[in-house]
């Protein structure tokens, strides 16, 4: 979404939100990592990102009107949804409990996204040609004959 302000000449704005993240990204790493090592890098990273998503649609609101589409929305609070239950699962859980809720999870979640491309691309895309002739795919997926 960086874009939107290079394109539409406010330099000003970029370099005061890449600024802002920047700085961000630096204070998280510094507070994280030495409290929980390369997790911390990873948590520091992800947070960061986290704020520039928020921030950076907040921007190009008040640029060009720019808001997410309830399915948008819909789609983020999900993906969220997996993100903290792989994160909680990670935390209470351990070995192969912790293993067998991941991979769940991670599974769940590869479904869900490979429906949402289902559901999207023409039927005659490559990748879906490909997951239909996996068998049980075409249940998983939803796609019915029309696909």
């Amino acid at each position: 979404m960086g874009f939107i302000q290079l394109s539409m000449g406010a330099g000003r704005w970029f370099m005061a939100t890449e600024a802002i993240f920047l700085s961000l990204q630096a204070l998280l790493a510094t507070w994280l990592v030495p409290r929980h090592g390369v997790v911390g890098a990873a948590y520091a990273f992800a947070l960061c990102y986290l704020f520039y998503t928020a921030g950076m649609a907040w921007v190009g609101y008040r640029l060009i009107g720019f808001h997410w589409s309830r399915a948008v929305i819909r789609m983020v609070v999900s993906a969220a949804s997996l993100i903290t239950l792989a994160f909680v699962g990670q935390h209470f859980l351990d070995g192969a409990m912790a293993l067998i809720s991941g991979a769940t999870i991670c599974v769940s979640g590869a479904l869900w996204s490979m429906r949402g491309l289902a559901h999207r691309l023409p039927a005659e895309n490559p990748l879906i040609t490909i997951a239909k002739r996996i068998p049980g795919m075409r249940y998983l997926l939803f796609l019915g004959e029309s696909k």
